[in-house]
This record gives C-alpha cells, structure tokens and sequence, in this order.
C-alpha cells in the first residue's frame, strides 16, 4: 500500500494499531493554499531581509524602505523566482504588466539586498537567485502565524475569498496603523508596524471571519520580540484593548 501511495504521489498513510488497526490517509494541500502560505511566509521573510538591509554575507545592502504596493509587486517576483527557478526582464514585465525601467529598478534593487544575480551571457543570461536568497527566503522557522496557517489549512479556511474588497481592507488597515506610532528607521517599531499591516490585511482577506485588531496585535509584538526581546511596543491603549 505505502508503494502505491508514493507511486502516486499522495501524503504517507498512517498505520495505528490497537486491537484493529487502522489507516489515516492525509488529502492533498490544494495548489491554491499552498501558494497563499507559500506567499505569506516568503512576505515575512522579505520583511525581515529588508529590515537588515540585505541577506546575510551581502556587502552594501540598502537603507531606504519601500511602500507596500512595491513591496507586493517584490514579493511576487520573488514567489516566481523560487516557483520557476530564473527569469528575464521581459518575463518580469509581462508577469505584473509594468514598464522596462519599473523592472530594472526592481531587479537593482533585490540585487543590491543580495538576493538575485544574473548568470549567463548578457543577451541570453538570466537572473537568478543567490544562494543565501534562496535560504533565507525559504526559511520556515518562522514565528509569524506558520502554526496558525496550518490550523486555516486544516480547518480549509486559507483560500483568499473576502468579501471585503481591496479598497476596504486598504481603508481598515489605513485607520488602525494610525493607532500605532512609527519609530525610528529600521526600528524594531516600524518592524511592528510593517507586521500589523501584513497580518491583518491577510486575515481580513480570510474566509470563517478575521482576528479582532488585538489578538493580530499581540502577534505582531510577539514575533517583533523574538528579533528583539526587550522590545516593548508604542500602541494606542484606548484603541487597543490589550
């Protein structure tokens, strides 16, 4: 039985035996939900990256932040590069439909934070990712909600189908972030605030009803101390009811 699970290429069964035994067969992750946590774990990995200014071992790195609307459109390219292995200019154009000059920028950019290279010739080469990038950006070992998107997989709760639109979820992360002061550059506050607006913008995109703005609060500062343990939060106590 265990051959021809594997052969098909299906979860491991699990045996358990007591006076019967039985048999656990595990269904399949849908591509679609592996893609939203492959997503999100690759969001906070860059989010950290960016605010060490470059992967490990990188020489220069950079200072500047990025808004949130090129940060997805970062992100994406880099999903594409670890689903597809490399990519051109021309590919990278085409995949976010914007201009020559937007993707060159994009690409110094993720070069100088050390996480993509070119290899080949110049007319026929391609870009890559780093060693580093590519481990960093893979990293599970993640304290920013990986158990809690298990438990939406489980509960088949991970699909991105709000009905809330885009615009709403911009308006309601908009006003929260307000309650939350930004700190120095590269601070362990702006940290905070840059994990707010990723966790809840995706659980305001979940089905089965988002977190309330405190408990999505209490993971931000929990995940910001496990980088920094002293850490202690600037928040608005009377908007947040901690």
């Amino acid at each position: 039985m265990q051959r021809l699970i594997a052969e098909a290429g299906l979860q491991p069964v699990e045996f358990t035996f007591d006076t019967f035994f039985s048999v656990v067969f595990r269904r399949p992750m849908p591509e679609r939900v592996q893609a939203t946590i492959d997503d999100a774990l690759i969001s906070v990995n860059f989010t950290r990256i960016l605010m060490r200014g470059g992967v490990e071992g990188v020489r220069e790195g950079v200072s500047e932040g990025v808004s949130e609307g090129v940060k997805a459109r970062l992100v994406g390219e880099l999903f594409y590069f670890l689903q597809n292995g490399s990519a051109t200019r021309q590919m990278l154009q085409r995949l976010h439909n914007v201009s020559a000059a937007t993707v060159e920028r994009d690409i110094s950019f993720l070069r100088r934070l050390g996480l993509v290279t070119f290899e080949g010739a110049p007319k026929k080469g391609r870009y890559v990712l780093t060693e580093n990038g590519r481990s960093e950006l893979q990293r599970t070992t993640v304290p920013i909600r990986s158990d809690e998107l298990v438990k939406l997989v489980v509960k088949e709760r991970a699909e991105v189908s709000s009905s809330r639109t885009r615009d709403e979820i911009e308006r309601i992360v908009g006003l929260e972030l307000e309650h939350i002061p930004h700190g120095a550059r590269r601070s362990s506050q702006n940290m905070l605030r840059m994990l707010y607006n990723m966790l809840m913008r995706h659980s305001l995109a979940l089905q089965g009803g988002p977190q309330t703005k405190e408990e999505v609060l209490r993971e931000a500062i929990n995940a910001v101390r496990e980088e920094d343990p002293d850490f202690t939060p600037e928040y608005d106590k009377d908007f947040f009811k901690c």
